[in-house]
């Protein structure tokens, strides 16, 4: 008896998981099913699982225990494993997070805060921005509505992680007015601060900088260092690469912004912080800004470099940086932790200028053993770019490799959780859902 309930009990399983749509990494996927739907648990379960649930009880009753192997493994999840609904994802594989509580949306501002995936504001479908966010859980895979935000809605704010809250200034108000064929937007110079514990915000004071749309922050353990790119974004990246952009730290215990020195030239992708000092990509230079002094160095002048990421070891520590320049064959530089340039690695061998799409997609993430990095084209009108392709770096041996378009998520933001082995996101343009995706097997 017990053996034929526990083969009911797989064939079911079996069933259910072909139902999920799990797309197999082992061979080329459709592309219309690169989405893999995970069973959220729900307060009606349906008869299929209820009578799994019941066939358990009764093998469990039996005095049999019944462990199911899953890609090899027969180690049964810890019920205190806050990622254990997420172990088994296969290498190369994106499940869906389920629908969020919130309205379609595009290019929200994201964080990972080690527990939960913080979604807010971004633009809906008519290119107005909106004001309201949500949370999803990791350990219990639910959503929840956060509050109400003290500001308006806007799309590509300045954003930190702080460990205790969420930042946001600055960014782009538009109610969905056309004019000329582009959306009407107002620069922003507010901000707030959410923190998740108590589901609160505060308004931030005041800040003595002007600039707001497309600029980088990055958090110091003590400040977010705050890069503007003017207050017209758009407007701003056809200046020119000389004109100076605004910066300005603010302290979260000290409710307090101080203005520092400018720092000539766009500031392309996301600034490093190596612990000591900031390493940043600013107009065709590397430079580096010591806090304590309140200086800006060039480290390196010549080339763009469009997409910064550190490599870390499992602490958090910065290793080195690898740094993707913008034009087609030419060398990755490797930095020390302080910027200096100690190698290189052979550039992408694809035919595209490395251009990663700053404005909409993370340009590059670190995975622990590769760097993930979107490649696209060399123009600015992203309407008629081709799709970016993703391609993974080895810095250990130096070689490339791509990611099928079919493994690779719709997303336009991933945030890595280390614990896991996996990213976190939201989908793809004015999507519903939040995705997590786990990186192909590394290589070598």
């Amino acid at each position: 008896m017990t053996t034929e309930l526990e083969q009911r009990l797989r064939d079911v399983l079996r069933e259910d998981a072909a139902r999920a749509h799990l797309v197999n990494p082992d061979r080329p996927a459709d592309p219309h099913t690169r989405l893999v739907a995970v069973a959220q648990q729900s307060a009606s379960l349906p008869r299929r699982l209820v009578a799994v649930a019941a066939a358990i009880v009764l093998v469990a009753l039996a005095g049999v225990a019944v462990i199911l192997n899953r890609g090899g493994t027969s180690e049964e999840p810890s019920s205190s494993d806050p990622t254990r609904v997420f172990t088994e994802i296969p290498p190369g594989s994106t499940v869906d997070l389920g629908t969020a509580p919130i309205a379609e949306r595009a290019v929200p501002a994201l964080v990972w805060t080690g527990t939960e995936m913080i979604v807010w504001g971004g633009m809906d479908r008519r290119g107005a921005t909106l004001a309201d966010g949500a949370a999803f859980d990791l350990a219990t895979g639910t959503w929840r509505v956060i509050a109400p935000a003290p500001i308006v809605g806007r799309e590509w704010p300045q954003l930190a992680w702080t460990g205790t809250e969420m930042i946001i200034w600055g960014g782009a108000y538009s109610d969905g007015a056309i004019v000329d064929g582009a959306y009407v937007r107002t620069g922003l110079t507010d901000g707030a601060a959410y923190n998740p514990a108590t589901n609160t915000w505060r308004l931030l004071p005041p800040a003595p900088v002007d600039s707001t749309v497309y600029g980088s922050a990055v958090w110091t353990g003590e400040e977010v260092i705050l890069i503007g790119n003017g207050p017209d974004g758009d407007r701003s990246l056809q200046q020119g690469d000389t004109v100076p952009r605004q910066v300005a730290a603010y302290n979260p215990a000290a409710d307090q912004w101080r203005r520092l020195a400018d720092v000539p030239g766009i500031p392309w992708g996301e600034p490093i912080w190596n612990g000591e000092t900031l390493v940043a990509s600013i107009g065709s230079s590397l430079v580096r800004y010591d806090p304590g002094s309140d200086t800006w160095q060039t480290i390196s002048a010549g080339v763009r470099y469009l997409s910064l990421v550190a490599v870390t070891d499992t602490d958090g520590a910065v290793r080195s940086i690898l740094a993707l320049p913008d034009q087609t064959g030419a060398p990755v530089a490797v930095l020390d932790p302080a910027g200096n340039q100690i190698a290189t690695l052979a550039g992408h061998p694809g035919d595209r200028a490395h251009f990663g799409d700053y404005i909409e997609v993370d340009a590059g993430v670190w995975l622990g053993q590769e760097a993930l990095f979107w490649i696209s084209g060399a123009e600015w009108d992203f309407s008629t770019d081709p799709p970016a392709e993703a391609w993974l770096l080895n810095p250990e041996t130096g070689t490339w490799r791509p990611l099928d378009a079919n493994v690779l998520p719709p997303v336009i933001v991933l945030r890595p959780v280390t614990t896991a082995g996996i990213m976190i996101g939201w989908g793809g343009d004015a999507s519903t859902t939040g995705i997590a995706f786990r990186p192909p097997t590394p290589t070598g």
